[in-house]
């Protein structure tokens, strides 16, 4: 018998410290990922470190330093790097940058490890879960602790938007949601990836990201979220993740992939047989496959068809057909 949908959020301290033992060391992590896709961890860590850069990039974080003091060269270069992207900047602006980025990381670390390395299906508790640790010590204002959203589903008084789900049919979404989702990872379970099933494993995973980002389910790191929960469906699935959101040109593809989302002019909020339907984006699956072209190999070995697909070199029909179209 099917369990039901709760709607009783997890405790404020839940998200972040139920899951901290279960995270490994960044070494261990590495060799235990490098040993299931048997690839180089160097180009795992290459690959897995552009993705969450470039995610980071797309809400307006910025690279992580090493220390943050303030006499430190590092938060020199942050200072200027948000300076030259018009980002108004204090020190606490830097400190969140650094956060965001850290935090971005880790969450990436939990669910790899729990839905790549450790075999299981996505539930509610997972995505709360890895919302608390993305948002770990992040805090929305000075009124807005991370406490009172993190892990939280968004609440109901949260402004509303017809673009998102009404909050009060979350819970019942993302169970359905999960549900789904669970039983097509255990069909595609022990099926060996093939070439010609890659653009079908990314539609598959792009059409469960479609269904997230209409729910819209947390009041802050939506887009995070989203981008995380993609790759460990790539990951699940054999494939390498899509990196993308380094330059300003391929995150304004992204900003119009993700737009490609919503539904277009409705003036209520979406209710749940909005979002049940499962249809394919061609525009967001177009754009990850655009975006997976590298693979695991150096990004050096693919540097012109990735500069095409990033908007620094003009688009040439005849020398890939990967650019835009």
């Amino acid at each position: 018998m099917e369990s039901q949908p709760s709607s009783v959020q997890p405790s404020s301290a839940q998200p972040f410290s139920a899951t901290t033992s279960a995270i490994t060391t960044p070494r261990s992590f590495v060799v235990s990922l490098s040993s299931r896709t048997g690839l180089e961890p160097n180009n795992l860590m290459e690959v897995l470190s552009r993705m969450i850069y470039g995610s980071n990039m797309i809400s307006n974080g910025q690279q992580i330093p090493e220390e943050i003091a303030e006499n430190d060269f590092e938060y020199k270069e942050i200072r200027e790097h948000m300076e030259f992207r018009k980002i108004p900047v204090s020190h606490e602006s830097v400190l969140r940058c650094y956060h965001e980025t850290v935090q971005h990381a880790e969450a990436a670390k939990y669910l790899i490890t729990k839905i790549v390395l450790q075999g299981r299906y996505y539930d509610e508790a997972t995505f709360q879960q890895a919302h608390g640790i993305l948002t770990h010590n992040i805090h929305l204002s000075p009124q807005m602790h991370w406490v009172n959203y993190g892990g939280y589903y968004r609440p109901l008084d949260a402004p509303r938007d017809p673009r998102f789900l009404d909050p009060t049919q979350i819970p019942t979404a993302m169970f359905s949601m999960v549900h789904q989702l669970s039983k097509e990872m255990e069909n595609l379970d022990g099926q060996q990836l093939q070439e010609e099933h890659v653009h079908e494993r990314i539609s598959y995973a792009c059409r469960f990201c479609e269904r997230f980002i209409q729910i819209h389910p947390f009041l802050d790191g939506n887009g995070r979220m989203y981008r995380l929960f993609l790759t460990t469906l790539l990951l699940r699935a054999g494939i390498c993740p899509a990196v993308y959101g380094l330059y300003a040109f391929d995150r304004f593809r992204h900003s119009q992939a993700e737009l490609s989302c919503y539904m277009k002019g409705n003036q209520e909020m979406l209710g749940v047989q909005d979002v049940l339907p499962l249809g394919t984006n061609p525009h967001l699956v177009k754009f990850v496959v655009e975006h997976t072209h590298g693979r695991w190999k150096s990004p050096d070995d693919h540097m012109w068809t990735f500069l095409q697909v990033t908007g620094q070199v003009l688009y040439d029909p005849n020398a890939s057909n990967m650019g835009p179209q």
